[in-house]
């Protein structure tokens, strides 16, 4: 896409960051076909004249954004393994290699991505005393797989499915056997900055951690989804500003963490349209009452958005304690269990995506 100014054309150039394969590649899955970088699509756009740069600054620019994503994704994954290069035993050190050594006092040596990230990220926990909590990784096993069973479910003769049908919303529940899962599970977790500190510890001389055993849980794992990847945007944000002073560049990182870095060539202001999570439950009525985008702003210059909302990962739960349908969603409470659902999404203007993501 490309508009014509006074013989300098101001140009928009779209950079996909691409799955990653198992067979090729500089960085490759091991257990999967394929993965999807941060479990999204991510998009940078590159605002210029057509004389601001050669064909391998932007390039190289590509490259970058790519490239980097690409690895990011890969150090901060708790489910896979992954290759580097073209030797099949050089092995990433990434969140689920730390996972797995835990409570055996291995010494893991990482990419300074990853520790950065590491470390601020349990800075973050101790300080918010648990509210953010990145010792949930047991938990979030739990909701991953009824997530996917809800997806999967056929059975057009249940409640739920009769509920469905008449109100194009996603029903489920969780039986005992899931409830008593979570229960024993929170039993586990650590959720005071007491029971938190002396879990990780950092050596920043060679950047390496060691996962203690806690004394209440026999596993824990470590989970990052939280701010990981506001945490990449942010640090490839940060590269790219650091070698191309000027650059006029947004990424969208799967709509939940945006960031534009400085001033579009036309002087325009960005704009951003805020998607409504109850149009998209809707999608497929017959009928849908919503405006699919509800929210729209426009911000001149650098800035940086994070949003929540449960748009796909959710269902409808009645509980009989409360007579109620609960919103049950992947954005969990460390200390009950269970999602809060008080707010459809929540955005967050910050000076750093990181940060704005927690």
């Amino acid at each position: 896409l490309s508009l014509v100014s006074c013989g300098n054309q101001e140009m928009i150039d779209t950079i996909q960051v691409p799955s990653i394969y198992a067979g090729s590649g500089e960085i490759r899955v091991i257990g999967s076909d394929f993965v999807s970088p941060f479990d999204t699509s991510i998009t940078g756009s590159l605002y210029y004249h057509s004389s601001d740069y050669t064909e391998e600054q932007i390039k190289d620019i590509e490259d970058t954004f790519k490239n980097d994503f690409t690895l990011y994704h890969a150090l901060s994954d708790r489910h896979y393994s992954y290759y580097q290069g073209n030797d099949e035993t050089a092995l990433l050190n990434n969140i689920k290699t730390i996972n797995d050594s835990y409570g055996e006092e291995k010494e893991i040596l990482l990419h300074p991505f990853l520790y950065d990230l590491l470390k601020t990220s349990y800075d973050f926990m101790i300080n918010s005393d648990g509210k953010f909590n990145i010792f949930l990784g047991t938990l979030n096993d739990i909701y991953e797989e009824k997530l996917g069973k809800v997806r999967e479910e056929k059975n057009k003769k249940t409640l739920d499915a009769v509920l469905q049908y008449s109100t194009d919303l996603v029903f489920s529940s969780f039986n005992d056997e899931e409830k008593n899962r979570i229960d024993s599970v929170i039993k586990t977790i650590p959720t005071t900055k007491q029971e938190m500190e002396n879990i990780l510890t950092f050596d920043d001389t060679k950047k390496s951690v060691i996962f203690h055993r806690y004394e209440k849980a026999d596993i824990l794992k470590i989970s990052l989804g939280g701010n990981a990847k506001g945490f990449a945007t942010e640090y490839i944000a940060d590269s790219l500003k650091e070698k191309y002073l000027n650059i006029s560049f947004l990424i969208n990182s799967g709509f939940s963490s945006i960031k534009a870095i400085g001033t579009r060539p036309d002087k325009k202001a960005w704009k951003i349209r805020y998607d409504n999570p109850s149009y998209y439950e809707k999608a497929l009525s017959r009928e849908n009452p919503y405006y699919r985008n509800e929210v729209k702003i426009e911000i001149d210059g650098d800035f940086d958005l994070s949003t929540s909302g449960y748009y796909n990962q959710y269902f409808y739960e009645y509980d009989d304690s409360s007579s109620q349908f609960l919103r049950r969603m992947h954005i969990l409470n460390g200390k009950t269990g269970y999602s809060s659902s008080f707010f459809d999404q929540v955005s967050v203007i910050i000076d750093d995506t990181g940060i704005a993501d927690r």
